[in-house]
């Protein structure tokens, strides 16, 4: 009998210890798996602001072109830069780039907090489901223990060698009520 109870708890423990590892393997893996989101996401935002400063060095480029253009084509018209019209026209040649370069660098902005705010949330949903699978390892344990708790008890009980029975609610033999609220064995 105390093989037995032995080997139940050692059964017990080498269970318990299988799941204990399974979740600090899960835990592992979550941690892993969220290190490599946050690094994609950083790449990603890293090619980013690659590609706005491309996109700027364009944008100024761009309108360094159209205000030479401009000028050329005001100077073949006998009109100075300074004068009141083509000065107004480079103004706003300047000004809609500015605005341009604005929006664009909004819209940058808001894509990278979007990424920003999915990489917490797949972060915390992987560090959720590590914790989740510790917790279901815990219990795991917990009611592996317990079980081998209760088969060991009932193994080793009073009602087992045809002793005593506490929890009858003052039931006899057949469901009798008897005096007193115990019952005691036969």
């Amino acid at each position: 009998m105390a093989d037995f109870a032995t080997l139940a708890l050692v059964s017990a423990g080498l269970g318990a210890a299988k799941e204990v590892v399974g979740a600090a393997q899960a835990g592992r893996r979550a941690s892993a798996e969220a290190a490599a989101q946050t690094n994609a996401v950083a790449q990603q935002l890293q090619q980013q602001a690659l590609a706005a400063q491309i996109e700027e060095r364009r944008r100024q480029e761009q309108l360094r072109r159209e205000r030479a253009q401009r000028l050329a084509r005001f100077g073949a018209q006998g009109l100075a830069a300074s004068d009141g019209s083509p000065e107004a026209v480079l103004g706003g040649l300047t000004a809609e780039s500015a605005r341009q370069g604005a929006e664009s660098m909004r819209q940058r902005s808001l894509a990278m907090s979007g990424s920003l705010l999915d990489l917490a949330d797949r972060n915390r949903l992987t560090l959720l489901r590590a914790a989740e699978a510790r917790e279901k390892a815990a219990l795991g344990v917990a009611g592996d223990a317990f079980g081998a708790w209760r088969d060991l008890s009932k193994r080793n009980s009073p009602l087992s060698r045809g002793g005593y029975d506490f929890g009858s609610a003052g039931r006899g033999p057949g469901g009798v009520r008897s005096g007193g609220g115990y019952f005691f064995g036969p």
